[in-house]
């Protein structure tokens, strides 16, 4: 985990803690997504795939953009419904 977030967006992060794990189905085929919650600890923010993001930026977690991936707002809607 700490590994791809340096990689796909530039953060270097300690992790919290898993919070939880989700199922997805796609296509025919099961996924699950263990969901965990970091610090930030250096780095900066930045698309380092650009040909799989149009764009990463910070946001209110209660205010999602409407171009969101199902299962990234099932994660923060995971995170916010849990003590942290």
């Amino acid at each position: 985990m700490v590994r791809e977030v340096e990689e796909e967006i530039g953060l270097l992060v300690e992790p919290i803690g898993c919070i939880g794990v989700l199922e997805e189905l796609t296509d025919g085929q099961q996924w699950y997504d263990s969901i965990y919650v970091a610090r930030i600890i250096g780095g900066s923010l930045e698309n380092r795939e650009p040909h799989k993001f149009d764009a990463v930026e910070y946001v209110d977690p209660r205010k999602l953009p409407l171009k969101i991936a199902a299962n990234t707002k099932a994660a923060i809607e995971l995170y916010l419904s849990k003590p942290v």
